[in-house]
C-alpha cells in the first residue's frame, strides 16, 4: 500500500507536520496541487502544438481544460476536503472561475508571444504565477467556500 504511505507524507509535509493552521495548509496543498496540475497542462501542450501540430492558443485551450479538472478532482478531496458545497456545484464555480482567467491567460499569451516575441513556454510561465494567486483567493472563497485568510 505505497499510496498511503504517499498520501501520509503529503498530510503531513503540507501542513508541515500539524504544526500549520487550516488556511496555510489549503495554500500548501492548492499550490502543489497547481503545480502538478501546471505541469500536467505544459506537457499537453507542449504535445499538442509540437507533436500533433495544433495552433499553440488552442493547444493552450484544450491542455488548460484538461488539466484544471484534474485540479478540480484533487483540490476538493485533498486541499479542501469537506468544503460545504455540492460537487457539481463546486465544479461549474471553478470552471467558470477557471475559464475566466482562461480567457486573461490567452489575451496575455498572445501579447507576449505575438507582440513581444516571447517563447509560448516562457510566456505561459509568467501568465501561470499571477493567474495561479488569483485562482487560489477566487477558488478558495468562491468555490470551495472556505476564507483564505484568518482575520
Amino acid at each position: 500500500m505505497p499510496h498511503k504511505k504517499i498520501s501520509s507524507f503529503l498530510n503531513y509535509t503540507s501542513s508541515l507536520g500539524g504544526r500549520t493552521n487550516p488556511q496555510t495548509t489549503r495554500f500548501f496543498r492548492y499550490t502543489l496541487t497547481g503545480g502538478l496540475s501546471t505541469s500536467f497542462d505544459f506537457l499537453l501542450l507542449f504535445i499538442f502544438t509540437e507533436f500533433l501540430g495544433i495552433y499553440y492558443l488552442v493547444s493552450a485551450i484544450i491542455a488548460y481544460a484538461i488539466a484544471n479538472t484534474l485540479n478540480y478532482s484533487i483540490n476538493r478531496n485533498w486541499a479542501y476536503k469537506g468544503t460545504k458545497r455540492k460537487p457539481w456545484q463546486g465544479y461549474i464555480i471553478f470552471l467558470v472561475i477557471n475559464f475566466t482567467t482562461l480567457l486573461i491567460i490567452v489575451v496575455l499569451l498572445s501579447i507576449l508571444v505575438e507582440f513581444f516575441g516571447v517563447y509560448y513556454l516562457v510566456a505561459r510561465i509568467a501568465v501561470g504565477v499571477v493567474i495561479g494567486i488569483l485562482n487560489f483567493i477566487a477558488n478558495a472563497r468562491i468555490s470551495f467556500l472556505t476564507p483564505v485568510f484568518r482575520r
